[in-house]
């Protein structure tokens, strides 16, 4: 038995380490509808435990309003004064919560996409790759969005964040998550040529009003201007 052990000892130590690096980055933790938080597993601390945070902020995209098919760098920090390795996991959902636009990777050694299949939708997450969120006090992840395509409305981005203490395991660690809600962006529609039409024509009967209103309308008096009156002619016309 202990030869056995031995031979199948290395296997053991494969499948341990693969464990635990699947561990690092979940997809479905973000506490969005029919999802847990990071504390599933990081459970020791009330979730938005005082003295952390998280927060989301996005550049280009004004009031969290957003153009279809545009591509948006977004930003979530994760901050924690003595904390030391932080987690990340983000998605995006319609109203329907189906995945809203695409994420884009901008830096593979903190960030990575993963997914998870919740009530039956394979919803894509950022999350953090391994050691990529070891940083003092905070740390800030960023990737890009490109807003869905024209029609889908609003989208909330659910995210979640752990401010971990590295000691190569789930305890003492805390977890914070929020939700943001972006709007579409809505443009107005082009004029038909009938709005055209009613606009030309009503701006040129305005245009006329105004004209004949100046004929009726002499020069101001001026200081010292003394004003002709000239009666009215009584002769009549020869004939």
């Amino acid at each position: 038995m202990k030869k056995y052990s031995l031979y199948f000892l290395p296997l053991v130590i494969i499948v341990m380490t693969s464990s635990i690096l699947s561990d690092n980055g979940k997809a479905g933790k973000t506490g969005s509808p029919g999802e847990l938080t990071c504390r599933d597993c990081h459970g020791d601390f009330a979730a938005n435990a005082a003295g952390g945070s998280i927060a989301i902020s996005n550049t280009g995209m004004t009031n969290w309003q957003y153009v279809p098919g545009q591509t948006y760098p977004i930003t979530v920090t994760i901050a924690r004064t003595g904390m030391s390795l932080f987690g990340l996991g983000v998605e995006c959902l319609t109203a329907t919560n189906t995945n809203a636009g695409t994420f884009i990777i901008t830096n593979t050694a903190s960030t990575q996409l993963k997914s998870a299949t919740v009530s039956g939708v394979n919803r894509v997450n950022v999350v953090h790759q391994l050691n990529g969120g070891a940083s003092s006090n905070s740390k800030a992840f960023t990737f890009n969005w490109t807003a869905p395509a024209a029609g889908t409305g609003t989208v909330k981005f659910y995210f979640a964040g752990i401010a971990g203490n590295n000691d190569g395991n789930e305890s003492g660690d805390y977890v914070y998550n929020s939700m943001q809600t972006a709007t579409e962006l809505q443009c107005s529609a082009p004029a038909t040529p009938v709005q055209l039409k009613v606009l030309l024509q009503t701006t040129a009967e305005l245009a006329l009003k105004r004209i004949q209103s100046l004929q009726f309308l002499r020069p101001p008096v001026m200081s010292g201007e003394r004003i002709l009156q000239v009666p009215p002619s009584t002769d009549k016309p020869e004939m």
